[in-house]
């Protein structure tokens, strides 16, 4: 005996429930530059910090982060010089709305520091020999 299942109900709960998904990250993203002037230093730090250890990066790397993080931008994501965005100075030719990402931002920075440098300690030891990483 065979069980009859409506696959066309679940498949138009499926794409309600993914429309709504897409339509909450075009809200967030719009938003993004608004809510991150308004955000506090611990959230962001919060953010930070989530990112890293996402990306598996130790205790040292993630200190090593943070000081980054405050000497470029004192923890502001709509931090701006000439043609550097974002919590971590970085260049760029993307849209203000995603460098005002504190999440968005930091996984370019870990990325770029990583490939530049192989780690934050390294990053935050030319920062501090140089005024810049």
């Amino acid at each position: 005996m065979s069980t009859y299942r409506s696959t066309t109900s679940q498949s138009n709960i499926v794409k309600a429930v993914l429309v709504l998904l897409l339509a909450l990250a075009f809200t967030v993203g719009a938003a993004s530059p608004a809510l991150a002037k308004g955000m506090s230093k611990k959230k962001v730090v919060a953010i930070i910090k989530s990112v890293a250890k996402a990306k598996h990066l130790s205790n040292s790397e993630i200190s090593a982060l943070l000081k980054i993080c405050k000497r470029e931008s004192t923890f502001r994501p709509t931090a701006r010089n000439h043609s550097c965005k974002g919590l971590f100075q970085l260049k760029t030719a993307y849209g203000y709305k995603k460098w005002s990402n504190p999440a968005w931002n930091t996984r370019k920075a870990i990325r770029y520091i990583k490939h530049r440098y192989g780690s934050c300690r390294a990053a935050l030891s030319h920062s501090y020999r140089y005024g810049w990483y």
